[in-house]
């Protein structure tokens, strides 16, 4: 079997029966691959599935549509010679029975879910993890389960009515923090927020299905619930008003008392945008709430895992120490404009996995300088995609930490008593992966000295803040550039971070960074974008340059920018020093 991979392709129609076959399945393959790189999930090679989320469907980049970023795509990079997988023999399974043969010996029996209670398919795989089962529904067990004579060993079915909260959602999520967190016999370094079985099971939506394998490979808790008080969600609208922000606070109060300070805690998967009401607040600050919350409990996100195949697969590839290249020489402080973009938002296993190869596989990638901002810790989540890219850079590709480090959490509500074992934490995966540039530390205050102090003992070679106000007011004073601990500290921008096409970006930094830039002196300007390829962005570049014929604007890599940066801050604070003479 050590020498086999097996592939199974995943029924995806867009009907219960898909949902039902992709949670079993996802079951049967965390707990087979928990020893080793041996089951391997495909979808359909139609053209929907070949374009992945890149396509215009997904983040913006219809024109870049192009067939990659499939589980069949990593598959062929990795047994092409030089790959880890090359000289593995591929066998094809074609049924679900197939698949239970194979996984057999490593499964106790079935856990059914209730559909009268979505959440209890977040239960049901809480409890596969932890007692080595398969989570089905009802229907799927009486046309598969029972006919494969797999045993049913917890049926959750009319186990929770609302009689504890008020919310039969509630009562099952809090049933389970006491019978698995509490007890110690789930993960206390993973959790897994993902969509329940409310409207994706009757629409067959594999997002949040098919990732689950990590999950029960690593015996996380699952749990769906809203981060906000006042607005009741809309899959259980009838609750007590806030009773799911007091069991989203209760799932992480409980898992931190189980981390008891040795490790700070995964918080994977995304909020459910579904379940949104009409008039609260949108995605994107619901987003910033959610770390907010979990950040004083040391949990960071791991924001977007969605239709990232095969996770328990591709941890088994190696994990080296990796190194990136510096520039071969340093540059004198001139009277410039210096210019650093960071590629944003690779903080999470999808953009990773699903829309970095598109940007990636631009030809004019390599002709200018550009910072990848990806997250270190998602070099253990996905070894081998990480260690693609390092193999594949250029001399102009230069790779450093995405929101907020090793991982995206708000630096500004982390405990004091807590700073070692995060700086442990971050300092590990940037070691790791040679990374010693935060580009992008997004939290919702001001960094606090303390905050910068810390950075410098894992970031040495650069910090920039990005504060994201929400509901919470700043209380820290804005920063100015310096330097810490000889760590150089600056700003990403804020704002003209919409894409407009690279004429319209860039009047809208014109507007507002380039026509406040003095002549004859040395500025800075660290830019954040999102999703946009090379191109674009060189021409970006080369359109500024064009606008500004009375400024020298450089484009320069990020280590190149924080050494300026350090230099332009010394000079400032020698020209600001006390004549002692």
């Amino acid at each position: 079997m050590a020498d086999s991979i097996y592939l199974y392709e995943l029924l995806d129609n867009g009907t219960p029966e898909a949902y039902d076959q992709c949670m079993a399945v996802a079951c049967m393959q965390g707990l087979i691959n928990r020893t080793g790189a041996v089951l391997y999930l495909t979808c359909p090679d139609d053209e929907d599935h070949r374009f992945g989320l890149a396509g215009d469907a997904g983040y913006g980049l219809p024109h870049m549509r192009r067939p990659c970023c499939t589980p069949k795509y990593w598959l062929e990079k990795f047994l092409a010679p030089g790959g880890w997988l090359c000289g593995r023999k591929q066998v094809v399974l074609h049924t679900i029975y197939e698949v239970y043969e194979l996984t057999k010996p490593y499964i106790k029996g079935a856990v059914i879910w209730d559909p009268s209670v979505p959440a209890t398919v977040n239960v049901a795989t809480t409890i596969a993890g932890v007692e080595d089962l398969v989570v089905m529904s009802p229907e799927l067990y009486l046309t598969f389960g029972r006919k494969a004579g797999i045993p049913v060993v917890q049926d959750l079915r009319g186990r929770f009515d609302g009689t504890e909260t008020g919310s039969a959602k509630n009562d099952a999520y809090r049933w389970a923090i006491r019978e698995y967190i509490d007890t110690g016999k789930c993960s206390s370094a993973l959790v897994g927020h993902y969509f329940d079985a409310w409207v994706n099971r009757d629409k067959g939506n594999l997002s949040y299905v098919l990732e689950r394998d990590r999950l029960v490979a690593e015996r996380a808790f699952v749990f769906d619930l809203s981060v906000w008080g006042d607005y009741a969600p809309l899959n259980d609208p009838e609750q007590p008003l806030g009773l799911d922000k007091a069991t989203f606070l209760m799932v992480l109060e409980h898992t931190y008392r189980q981390a008891n300070g040795r490790h700070m805690t995964e918080f994977c998967g995304f909020f459910n945008g579904r379940a949104l009401n009409e008039g609260q607040p949108n995605g994107v600050l619901t987003e910033w709430e959610q770390v907010f919350q979990m950040s004083k409990y040391c949990f960071y996100q791991n924001t977007a895992a969605n239709d990232v195949y095969n996770q328990t697969f591709h941890q088994w590839a190696a994990l080296d120490d990796l190194k990136q290249h510096r520039p071969s020489q340093k540059k004198r402080l001139e009277k410039k404009v210096y210019f650093c973009i960071q590629m944003c938002d690779m903080d999470s296993a999808t953009p990773l996995y699903d829309i970095m190869p598109v940007l990636w596989d631009d030809p004019r990638r390599g002709e200018y300088p550009l910072a990848w901002g990806i997250d270190p810790n998602l070099y253990g989540v996905l070894p081998d995609v990480y260690t693609h890219y390092r193999k594949t850079a250029s001399e102009k590709d230069y790779f450093v930490a995405d929101s907020s480090g090793a991982g995206y959490f708000n630096a500004s509500r982390i405990l004091p008593q807590h700073w070692d074992m995060v700086v442990e934490h971050n300092k590990y995966w940037y070691e790791k992966t040679d990374t010693t540039i935060s580009g992008m530390v997004l939290d919702n205050d001001n960094p606090s000295m303390m905050v910068l102090k810390n950075y410098a003992k894992f970031s040495p070679d650069g910090f920039n803040s990005l504060t994201c106000i929400c509901r919470h007011p700043s209380e820290q004073p804005v920063i100015r550039p310096q330097v810490v601990d000889g760590m150089p500290v600056g700003y990403m921008t804020h704002a003209a971070c919409d894409w407009t096409g690279p004429k319209g970006t860039c009047e809208s930094l014109n507007q507002v960074y380039f026509s406040k830039f003095t002549p004859g002196r040395a500025q800075f300007l660290y830019y954040r974008i999102c999703y946009r390829s090379p191109s674009e962005l060189f021409d970006l570049y080369e359109e500024l340059k064009r606008t500004n014929p009375q400024l020298d604007i450089e484009l320069v890599d990020p280590y190149t920018y924080f050494d300026l940066l350090r230099q332009r801050c010394l000079n400032d604070a020698r020209e600001c020093a006390p004549d002692r003479n």
